[in-house]
């Protein structure tokens, strides 16, 4: 089942402070709780959706606290939800067949196949004094006797669904606390137009650069990654509110980069810190989180890119093996002081060794901060580096500032129609890298 994540909800947010504020999430103060709802749900299981309040159990478990027990319900639901009762769970298997002979498999194939014999032999009306034994009489003519016709076609109503749970294993009060947490982090970004995570230590960086850039692309948000004078990374994801219009579109998103960071950070026991600037429909203020609480990702989280990435997807198929180049995708990070920059390729021939960067995706606001970044790695004279851009981009790359040290090659973009300068840049790279065989280089040597 695809999991699509709808946050808590602005009006169930708490937050703690005055000019800074802090959420408040669940702790693990609240494990006897939820260990109790999770029993109350256990024992829940196949009971019909009209017999059973979740909420006002949770409500009351919960001595009040309505918001975080409506937040506790977005997260529980992740594991406990409402199905429909399928034919064969009230039927005899021979009555199911039966029915699947006169092309009944469904609860709304069997009523409109009723609903057409009552008002073929009945004029499609049932008398209140004859109703049942009329029933008991159809029932037996279609071959499903076991079970009440009148509650049988209405199977499917939702009051007639029955709870229960995703899979069968093994869930923790812990898990609810996690995935609760996780829709009380995506209901704050959803309304955040930014958000800056820290992570402390030099040990953080490499491999959470990487995290961040590649879940970023496959999201379509944009990470910006620096370091701090702690030697700490810092990850600044462009918020929905300044790039992309609308507040509520990609929250989760972000939400998504930010949990699978925080996750990776949680297991190696490396601090987090995030601040957002949060709006209401009245206000905005400033949000700090401290210490991040248990978060889980959800592993059914429905992705909603923003950009096409063919053009990074056609490049890795169609460079790989040309003239001897290979491609790796998603490098080493290149951390020169307080720049860390994850180009989209390293290519490799022999010991030459040339970094790829695909600029395709732009918008005014991120792409300033883009061009700043690039023009920090011209300053370093950071090298064998080649960038692919968009040809749509070509009077912004042309100005006398940007890219003097680096050598550009323009793509053709049309809908799916993609021309890409394949022979171009392989005439450069044999220019500038020469292809040295083994035995090319034993003959320098001899030299």
């Amino acid at each position: 089942m695809r999991r699509v994540i709808l946050g808590v909800g602005l009006k169930n947010l708490i937050f703690e402070g005055k000019d800074v504020k802090t959420p408040v999430f669940l702790s693990e103060d609240y494990l006897p709780k939820i260990e109790s709802i999770m029993t109350w749900f256990e024992e829940a299981r196949g009971k019909k959706k009209s017999e059973i309040d979740p909420e006002k159990f949770i409500i009351e478990t919960f001595n009040g606290e309505e918001k975080l027990a409506k937040s506790l319900l977005r997260g529980i639901s992740w594991f406990y939800n409402y199905r429909e009762k399928k034919l064969l769970e009230v039927l005899k298997k021979e009555e199911v067949r039966a029915l699947a002979e006169k092309g009944i498999k469904t609860v709304e194939n069997l009523r409109f196949y009723v609903f057409t014999l009552i008002n073929k032999k009945y004029g499609g009306f049932l008398p209140k004094k004859n109703r049942e034994n009329i029933l008991k009489k159809i029932g037996k003519e279609i071959g499903a006797e076991s079970y009440p016709l009148d509650t049988l076609v209405w199977l499917d109503n939702e009051g007639e669904k029955i709870l229960f749970r995703e899979g069968e294993n093994k869930l923790t009060a812990l898990d609810v606390i996690s995935s609760t947490n996780f829709e009380i982090l995506e209901t704050l970004f959803n309304n955040s137009s930014f958000c800056r995570l820290e992570f402390l230590g030099e040990r953080s960086v490499g491999t959470l650069a990487k995290i961040a850039i590649r879940t970023a692309k496959i999201v379509g948000v944009q990470a910006g990654l620096s370091i701090s004078d702690k030697n700490s990374l810092i990850c600044e994801l462009s918020g929905p509110f300044s790039l992309f219009g609308k507040p509520t579109k990609f929250g989760r998103n972000v939400s998504y980069v930010a949990a699978k960071l925080v996750d990776n950070a949680h297991k190696n026991d490396i601090e987090c810190r995030i601040e957002a600037v949060f709006h209401t429909r009245r206000r905005k203020f400033i949000v700090v989180i401290p210490k991040i609480p248990p978060l889980l990702t959800p592993k059914n989280f429905k992705l909603e890119p923003i950009f096409d990435s063919s053009v990074e997807r056609r490049f890795e198929a169609s460079f790989n093996g040309l003239r001897g180049w290979k491609v790796i995708r998603e490098p080493t990070p290149v951390i020169l002081e307080d720049l860390v920059f994850v180009p989209d390729f390293k290519i490799t021939r022999n010991d030459a060794e040339v970094m790829v960067e695909i600029i395709g995706f732009w918008r005014e606001e991120y792409s300033k901060k883009k061009l700043e970044k690039l023009k920090k790695l011209q300053q370093k004279k950071v090298k064998n580096l080649v960038f692919l851009v968009n040809e749509n981009l070509k009077k912004m790359f042309e100005k006398p500032s940007f890219f003097l040290f680096y050598h550009l090659f323009y793509y053709k973009q049309k809908g799916k129609k993609l021309e890409i300068p394949y022979k171009q840049l392989l005439d450069y790279l044999d220019e500038n890298f020469p292809k040295n065989t083994p035995q090319q280089k034993k003959k320098q040597k001899e030299k």
